[in-house]
């Protein structure tokens, strides 16, 4: 909602920075149009695709709101390569990366991140992708569902550091944390070829490690589970590059954050990519 005030300031820069372009106004009915289509072709029910019709009404007006003319007044920063291309693409605006990081004592890595008591468990965010047991479930019946609910900082981390993998299969509209989180705490990460996820520069891990959403989903994530668990080790081991880029994320930061705001390269286009393997 705050590109409806972009309109209100007058006597200073505005600058917009692109956390999660898919939930912003003018996308965010696109975004629930494939949700729906996705949850219909698999037989899914989920409220979040079914908003209140007041808040339906309120989107319908936004999509429709002229902004294009208070954000090229502005200069832009995407915290994600994804965030970036959309705005070229559909806006014709460029934009400079500013992304985030995770303060590495939050995970407290040494204490819970060990790999000899995991559990043939996959955790999951209700949250994004609360259908995934009943969809995948009769087809991996010798796993656990771990939801990540109602838990603390600690309970994330322990639930993290105890499952064998963590599956995202709801979209990405930036680079999101959970599976970083899950990734640094030696979690075999499998996410939804969805938004910044598909995307090498927002999350670079192996294409085995991405599943498509379209109609071969069910069949293609089966695999890919049945594949990380059944040889866990070395699942982990090619997700070393991806965990070695999140550990960089700080310092990477800092850098996106003066070539920004002090070097004024507010439309360099150069993504800081990690290395192939």
């Amino acid at each position: 909602m705050a590109m409806t005030y972009m309109r209100k300031i007058r006597h200073a820069q505005t600058i917009c920075w692109w956390l999660s372009i898919d939930n912003s106004s003018p996308f965010i009915l696109r975004q629930e149009r494939r949700d729906k289509r996705f949850a219909r072709d698999h037989g899914v029910a989920h409220g979040a695709w079914a908003p209140n019709r007041r808040v339906a009404i309120e989107r319908r007006i936004l999509s429709v709101y002229p902004f294009e003319r208070y954000l090229r007044d502005a200069l832009h920063i995407a915290q994600s390569a994804y965030a970036r291309a959309y705005l070229q693409t559909h806006l014709g605006l460029c934009a400079s990366i500013v992304s985030d990081y995770i303060p590495r004592d939050e995970l407290g890595f040494s204490d819970e991140a060990r790999d000899g008591s995991r559990r043939r468990s996959v955790a999951f965010n209700p949250g994004k992708s609360p259908w995934l047991p009943d969809v995948l479930g009769p087809r991996l019946p010798d796993v656990e569902w771990d939801p990540i609910v109602g838990l603390d900082r600690r309970g994330v981390v322990r639930l993290l550091s105890s499952s064998a993998m963590y599956f995202d299969a709801g979209y990405h509209p930036g680079r999101d944390r959970m599976p970083r989180e899950a990734a640094m705490l030696r979690a075999v990460t499998i996410v939804a070829r969805r938004g910044a996820a598909a995307y090498w520069e927002d999350v670079p891990i192996e294409a085995r490690f991405k599943v498509s959403q379209g109609s071969a989903f069910v069949d293609e994530a089966v695999a890919r589970v049945r594949e990380a668990l059944d040889d866990r080790e070395r699942a982990v081991g090619l997700q070393e590059t991806y965990r070695d880029w999140i550990a960089n994320d700080r310092q990477r930061f800092g850098l996106e954050v003066r070539r920004a705001f002090i070097a004024g390269s507010w439309e360099d286009d150069t993504p800081i990519l990690p290395a192939r393997g």
